[in-house]
């Protein structure tokens, strides 16, 4: 990987439109929130345009860009553990008297639905339980998977919501792939326990 000067605009709007969605999902995992996952998103791309990496392959691109956004939500955690504050989504709203969570994007509510469809098979989360409706429990498997350790919202993530293989995974977190498959294992153990812990 070779730095060149500054990446042109016109790439980091394709790589915007290709990888965006996946580096949202991932940083809204990480961070818990919808702010502060689109600004990890904004300084990973200002990243990819200041080094102007040169890749050998989509999969290089797409480890990288994973990674530089995996350590940019590190970051603004380390910021947050020495300056803490009240998230302004956790803040009641004064102007309508209604939860500012109330108005979820659609990326958010389309992690929750598909993480929720993907993990309920394979980690029998919902086996046997009464919940009311599937968003009110996709809603809870996020909540969930957010207060896992991150070696484990990392691979559940690029896994269920990504549909990233295992051998893709072992490369984007330099592991191998039987060592991704016990943290998947373990990851839906743990997120089975919190889940029933919380809410069943």
């Amino acid at each position: 990987m070779k730095p060149s000067s500054v990446r042109p605009t016109d790439g980091a709007e394709k790589m915007l439109q290709t990888y965006g969605n996946l580096l949202f999902r991932l940083c809204l995992i990480l961070l818990g929130s919808e702010a502060d996952a689109e600004d990890a998103v904004q300084e990973t791309m200002l990243k990819y345009l200041q080094k102007a990496p040169v890749f050998e392959s989509a999969e290089h691109e797409k480890a990288w860009l994973i990674t530089t956004a995996k350590n940019k939500c590190r970051d603004m955690l380390r910021f947050r553990a020495r300056h803490p504050q009240i998230p302004l989504e956790e803040a009641p709203n004064l102007w309508d008297g209604q939860d500012a969570r109330d108005g979820r994007d659609m990326q958010e509510w389309r992690v929750q639905r598909d993480l929720g469809r993907r993990v309920q098979k394979d980690a029998g989360i919902l086996d046997g339980a009464q919940i009311p409706g599937p968003e009110s429990a996709d809603s809870r498997i996020l909540e969930a998977l957010c207060s896992l350790p991150e070696k484990f919202r990392i691979v559940l993530t690029l896994y269920y919501v990504e549909e990233i293989g295992i051998s893709e995974i072992a490369g984007i977190i330099r592991r191998t792939p039987s060592a991704v498959k016990m943290r998947l294992q373990k990851g839906r153990k743990l997120l089975e326990e919190k889940y029933r812990e919380e809410y069943l």
